[in-house]
């Protein structure tokens, strides 16, 4: 790859070389078409979206399947081994304290009202 392009340190910017060490490449001319070509339109964009909004917040299969091909064997145990660490705070902090909150205000003996009650006998009984 050749320079095109020299930079003058005093000023902090590019500019072209006086001599060219290549010749410029032939291109066509682009295309002469309408801007939403290009661009699209606002109800192309609106059925753009209808039809991609089931595909969106989608993970699946595939995502997991080019993770794990990225990440390798050590990768996934690596990965793994995080989340456990991850798990085993959140049950030994936070759910725990949930948990003996939870066994702290339910009652001692836990019976299920007779059915003969009906719902709105089963609700005064879960009043009390």
């Amino acid at each position: 790859m050749t320079p095109k392009l020299y930079l003058i340190p005093c000023v902090i910017s590019f500019v072209r070389t006086a001599i060219p060490f290549t010749q410029e490449p032939q291109r066509d001319k682009p295309a002469n078409v309408q801007p939403y070509y290009l661009y699209g339109s606002k109800p192309l964009n609106i059925a753009y979206s209808h039809i991609y909004s089931s595909y969106r917040n989608f993970v699946g299969p595939p995502h997991f399947k080019t993770i794990c091909r990225l990440l390798g064997y050590q990768g996934i145990a690596v990965v793994m081994e995080e989340l456990l660490k991850i798990v085993k705070s959140l049950l030994q902090g936070t759910i725990l304290q949930y948990v003996k909150t939870l066994i702290e205000v339910m009652p001692k003996i836990c019976r299920l009202p007779r059915h003969e009650y009906g719902s709105p006998g089963q609700l005064i009984v879960a009043e009390r």
